[in-house]
Order: C-alpha cells, then structure tokens, then sequence
C-alpha cells in the first residue's frame, strides 16, 4: 500500500511539474513573439525616411 501511494505522489507530481513545464514554454513563446515585435517596429523605425516637419 506505501508503494501505491508513492508512486500515485510521483504520478501526481510528474503531470504537474508537465503543466508547469508546458505553461513556462507557453509563456517563453509569447514572450520572444512580443520582442521579435518590439525589434520590427524599431527597426521600421530607424529604416523610416525622416519626417519633414
């Protein structure tokens, strides 16, 4: 009966270590999206022709 319990406690922590592990990816992700954005739009920037003003 301690090794079911063991090893149901092990189960349980692998699939919420995997939930972790996924929703850190998730956030990585988004996280390079947002600054390959943030490059584009600073690089659009500095190719712009000056303003006349």
């Amino acid at each position: 009966m301690a090794l079911r319990r063991e090893i149901n406690a092990l189960t349980n922590d692998n699939e919420r270590l995997s939930k972790r592990l996924t929703a850190a990816r998730d956030n990585a992700r988004f996280a390079d999206r947002r600054i390959a954005a943030l490059e584009a739009s600073i690089a659009e920037q500095l190719m712009a022709p000056p303003a006349d003003g």
